[in-house]
């Protein structure tokens, strides 16, 4: 058996490349076509410096589920949650449903040719990408929703919608893609169903 090698004390990228590079992450999804992997992965790792300390890495494949089905799986494993099934029949129709929810001219803008090369540039000829963790202030978070509210017609402004817009704002970001979970948004498509039942939200 393989025991990942990390412990509390490590900087959070080394932490990220050591997991990354084990066991306990599922295969890409081009290394996964006709191969018998697993698609998702519990694992549990020792601390070597702390007697009793463990932590549990939860892998779950992109290509089977988005990030609102992780999320719900992946709580349900906290002692506090509440145990309840998803439904894994695939919604076929989802792609037709989507195009009119995300906009013809953003769906089409996805598929387009300068979309596309610039994502290959990107991925062929970008620096690495480096993993960073950081701490919200809660205060000034909830200062930030209340100042917020009610500004153009709104009612209400989610830890997301401020974090994304500072985000994007702190790079200079021409365009930032939001992942929108559309449960709810479409017809036949809840909140009990997992699988990969979000669109992208553009901002410029």
């Amino acid at each position: 058996m393989e025991w990942i090698q990390i412990d509390q004390k490590m900087p959070y990228e080394a932490l990220w490349e050591a997991v990354n590079s084990s066991s306990g992450m599922v295969k890409s999804g081009v290394s996964l076509i006709d191969q018998s992997c697993a698609v998702t992965k519990l694992s549990l790792a020792r601390d070597p410096h702390t007697r009793g300390m463990f932590v549990m890495i939860f892998s779950m494949s992109r290509t089977i589920a988005d990030g609102y089905t992780y999320y719900q799986i992946f709580n349900m494993l906290s002692a506090k949650s509440i145990i309840r099934s998803l439904s894994t029949t695939r919604k076929a129709d989802f792609s037709i449903k989507a195009v009119p929810a995300i906009g013809e001219e953003q769906h089409a803008f996805q598929f387009s040719c300068g979309f596309i090369c610039n994502a290959l540039k990107n991925l062929v000829y970008d620096s690495p990408t480096h993993v960073m963790a950081y701490k919200v202030d809660t205060t000034r978070l909830r200062e930030r929703k209340e100042s917020e509210a009610g500004m153009d017609g709104r009612n209400y402004a989610s830890t997301n919608d401020i974090l994304t817009s500072d985000f994007a704002n702190a790079v200079g970001a021409t365009i930032c893609i939001l992942a929108v979970n559309l449960r709810g948004r479409l017809e036949g498509i809840g909140d009990n169903d997992a699988g990969n039942y979000e669109g992208p939200y553009y901002l410029s």
